[in-house]
């Protein structure tokens, strides 16, 4: 299940423009570093990946799931 939340994640940055870095989470959250297209604000790309990854979750387990609320984004440089 793991591998398919992270493809689907991968998938909806390159739909947006945001080039994935790095993917990865433990049992109960999800890491991604990524670029961000100048036209894509944190806030949508926060959105539509918790969007894409839940349908995906859905579909695969027939639950209702759910990420939490909320998120955090942190802007990074090489240097």
């Amino acid at each position: 299940m793991e591998q398919g939340i992270y493809r689907a994640i991968e998938a909806k940055c390159f739909e947006l423009g945001c080039a994935p870095r790095a993917i990865g989470g433990t049992t109960d959250h999800v890491h991604l570093l990524s670029r961000i297209h100048p036209s894509i604000s944190v806030a949508r790309l926060a959105a539509e990946i918790k969007g894409s990854s839940s349908y995906f979750v859905t579909q695969r387990l027939g639950s209702g799931f759910q990420w939490q609320k909320g998120y955090a984004g942190f802007s990074v440089s090489a240097d």
